[in-house]
């Protein structure tokens, strides 16, 4: 629980009033790509909410979840999101049918949110007791939409209370705050964006591991991605290339190594693991984009008389010819143009232009 300590502490002074809960309001960002300024701290209180929960909190967890609704209609990527569906299970233990205009809201907020927020929500303080409070509320967009989502009457309710209850323990299940295991830590670790804690976690598993499997190969390549650690990132690919047991996962691996070696200013290592790479695609009727890209950049990374350097642009010649046009990223045009230029070849050079000219 130390990786929780600190969240719980200001979770607590603001159940204490002391740290005012609309800091934890969402704040319309200019950044699309995060619409919400306090989306992260409000995420990792409702985590805290989880682990040190308080019978008193129902009024709090309304408030934080009212502030997910809110982000979730105003977000561009629109999104449903991890801290939104913690927020309405903590809530939905209350067993407050009151809560059935929250959840209702919740569900219509957003394109992704009407498929992907659980409509077994809106009726978790009980069905009949749902009803009966939906039933004698004032006409309003939220009462036609709970029809709508749930079921015109109880009767034709469009999920039974055996549904209901299953569906109940399965959300009990995601509440259990169980910490047991590091990979369990390093999860919480994620959620709370806390890379310090990640980077010591991670590094501790790596120790205590004596032999690996591809499954914790692409584990140990998500938690350094997260961390955007080249050297990490590079260590899972190597094992991922010798451990998984899917061939179009070891041949993907092979070649996102070979870019990352190039940026390492490895080159013939680059050009070496590639040559593995393709030598595993030697069946396919074409390469990807990306991998053409990456031939393209191994010539960039040799003198132009170099053998590897000519050998590698007529290969990237003659597969950019083959990519649909779904494939032909900018990117690569920038790569193809470059390398054209390097390898002083005036020919290829009009060749991609006229593969890139818009149509």
């Amino acid at each position: 629980m130390q990786l929780l300590q600190k969240h719980i502490a200001i979770l607590n002074d603001v159940r204490a009033g002391k740290i005012p809960l609309k800091t934890f309001f969402f704040k319309r960002s200019k950044d699309d790509a995060d619409c919400d300024l306090h989306r992260q701290k409000r995420s990792n209180l409702i985590t805290a909410l989880k682990f040190a929960p308080l019978p008193t909190d129902e009024p709090l967890l309304q408030e934080l979840f009212r502030q997910e609704i809110k982000r979730a209609e105003k977000d561009p990527f629109q999104g449903c999101g991890d801290a939104m569906m913690l927020a309405a299970s903590l809530l939905s233990r209350f067993k407050n049918p009151e809560n059935v205009w929250l959840f209702t809201a919740a569900k219509r907020a957003n394109f992704d949110t009407s498929c992907g927020f659980d409509y077994e929500f809106l009726v978790s303080a009980g069905i009949d007791v749902t009803y009966d409070l939906v039933d004698n509320a004032k006409a309003s967009k939220l009462k036609q939409a709970f029809y709508y989502v749930a079921g015109a009457s109880r009767e034709v309710c469009h999920i039974s209370q055996e549904e209901l209850l299953q569906w109940e323990t399965r959300i009990q299940r995601t509440l259990h705050p169980s910490l047991d295991t590091i990979e369990q830590e390093m999860y919480l670790a994620i959620d709370l964006n806390d890379k310090e804690a990640l980077r010591e976690l991670v590094d501790q598993w790596q120790t205590e591991k004596t032999t690996w499997t591809g499954e914790e190969a692409n584990a140990l390549l998500y938690y350094e991605t997260v961390l955007k650690n080249r050297a990490g990132e590079i260590r899972a690919y190597e094992l991922i290339a010798q451990l998984d047991n899917r061939a179009f996962m070891r041949t993907h691996a092979l070649e996102k190594l070979s870019r990352l070696y190039l940026e390492n200013g490895e080159a013939l290592k680059a050009w070496d693991t590639l040559q593995l790479a393709l030598a595993q695609e030697r069946d396919m009727a074409r390469l990807s984009g990306p991998t053409v890209d990456t031939i393209y950049q191994l010539t960039l990374a040799f003198d132009n008389q170099h053998p590897i350097a000519i050998a590698s642009f007529s290969r990237a010649m003659r597969e950019i010819r083959l990519l649909p046009p779904a494939q032909l990223s900018r990117d690569l045009a920038q790569s193809a143009r470059k390398a054209a230029i390097h390898m002083k070849n005036k020919a290829a050079a009009a060749k991609i232009e006229q593969i890139f000219a818009p149509e």
